[in-house]
């Protein structure tokens, strides 16, 4: 594993002139902004905690691409762990918020609106995150 080789090369250096990450970025929304992270954040087994976790797509569930819809870069996310929430922002208009844990909002996951898209030819399901979210995009 490479990361435990780094950690071997790294355990003769002094603390004070170990490497240190001072921050990282990571992409919520596909095709979104980024979100700099400046602070300790959590793994999971697939990477940075909330990175690439969401998309927006259109009414047929096709998700939309910077490649066509060239402005969705200056949609900002804003992760809030404490109050989990994510905020969208865009230069000139109301940002938007929305809770970070969709399921556990819903009182029956059955009745959670699920939508299935593709992402690189595979077929994905994901929670809607809303009206409110939506009628803002």
């Amino acid at each position: 594993n490479g990361i435990n080789k780094l950690t071997q090369s790294l355990k003769h250096i002094p603390e004070r002139l170990k490497p240190k990450l001072k921050q990282i970025c990571i992409y919520p929304i596909k095709s979104c902004g980024a979100f700099k992270i400046m602070e300790s954040w959590p793994l999971t087994n697939t990477g940075f905690l909330y990175d690439r976790g969401w998309m927006i797509v259109d009414a047929s569930g096709m998700a939309l691409t910077q490649k066509h819809q060239t402005r969705l870069c200056l949609i900002r996310p804003v992760i809030n762990r404490q109050n989990g929430t994510m905020e969208l922002t865009f230069s000139g208009i109301k940002s938007v918020e929305f809770s970070l844990d969709i399921v556990s909002e819903e009182i029956d996951v059955i009745n959670a609106s699920i939508c299935q898209s593709k992402v690189c030819d595979d077929l994905v399901s994901g929670y809607d995150c809303g009206d409110k979210v939506a009628s803002w995009l």
